[in-house]
């Protein structure tokens, strides 16, 4: 199946803008209920209830809000371009949407939804120019038939990814931190100037030898930031990570990667594996040349997909 073939021209909609992510929400749902005929109030319930059990924000600027109402028998797909990115948030993360993918459909659908997914996270990742190009909804369609993006393929790796962050290994643990803090993680990739991968760093091993004792989390990092200010009361391990945090490079803490690594194309399948297997919050997405693609978290894992 295309996925050109399960998008209306009439629910493509270009260079919106919004105020809220709940504003989307109820555009979609006015717009779904136009073609389904349900009540939108209905549509959006299913929508939220989806959202209130996970983010649907897929990174590389798409959000793909869904939901399911079992009086619908077929698979309808929604797409909003907006007129330029819009700051959301989820778990304390900050992130940016441009492309909206809406889905609705029934459960008796969900293996379909899956590989719409599949083939819309492609398209985004792989060619968001189309969407940026497109001049109408037709102009859109057209261009995603000729492309032959289709909607059998499974997830992958790359379809997962959440974040594109890296630390240089020549960079400060300071800076290593700040990244940390920035994207509320407590893991990096270490990589050289070709963003090839070279190992890993998390909190535990910059805190390693100022903590012995302690217990690391990403409330250590607003911590530190947090008590810059009071640096006269603050106890003698964290004066003494102040006064180091630059005097140390990333490279020299790295630690192997080899068990944090997928490929690229790697099924969802073989993501749960070797998470399961390797108990790591975060895996590394890489291609053949060792190339980092973004990191993979078990959250979105959740969110994500066994939410769907």
């Amino acid at each position: 199946m295309k996925l050109s073939s399960i998008i209306n021209p009439h629910l493509v909609f270009l260079d919106r803008s919004f105020n809220t992510y709940q504003d989307i929400i109820s555009f979609i749902s006015e717009k779904f209920s136009e073609i389904v005929n349900i009540s939108s109030s209905d549509i959006s319930d299913a929508l939220n209830r989806r959202e209130n059990l996970g983010t649907t924000f897929l990174g590389h600027y798409l959000a793909l809000p869904h939901g399911y109402i079992e009086k619908i028998d077929d698979i309808h797909v929604l797409f909003i371009r907006l007129s330029s990115e819009m700051p959301v948030s989820y778990n304390s993360r900050q992130t940016k949407i441009k492309y909206i993918f809406a889905v609705l459909t029934s459960t008796k659908k969900a293996q379909t939804y899956l590989r719409v997914l599949s083939a819309i996270a492609h398209l985004v990742t792989k060619d968001s120019y189309i969407l940026d190009n497109a001049k109408n909804g037709h102009d859109l369609l057209e261009t995603i038939e000729n492309k032959q993006f289709m909607v059998d393929e499974g997830l992958t790796a790359s379809s997962l990814v959440f974040s594109q962050v890296t630390i240089n290994k020549m960079e400060t643990i300071a800076s290593a931190v700040d990244k940390m803090k920035c994207e509320n993680i407590t893991f990096l990739p270490v990589v050289d100037d070709n963003n090839q991968l070279l190992g890993i760093v998390d909190l535990a091993d910059i805190f390693a030898i100022t903590f012995k004792a302690e217990n690391i989390s990403s409330d250590s990092i607003s911590l530190i930031h947090d008590l810059k200010s009071a640096r006269g009361l603050i106890f003698e391990p964290i004066q003494h990570f102040w006064e180091n945090e630059n005097k140390h490079l990333v490279g020299e803490i790295m630690r192997i990667p080899d068990t944090y690594t997928i490929d690229e194309k790697g099924s969802y399948a073989e993501i749960v594996f070797a998470m399961t297997k390797y108990h790591h919050r975060y895996l590394i997405v890489i291609d053949k040349s060792n190339y980092v693609h973004g990191l993979v978290d078990t959250d979105d894992i959740v969110h994500k997909m066994i939410r769907v």
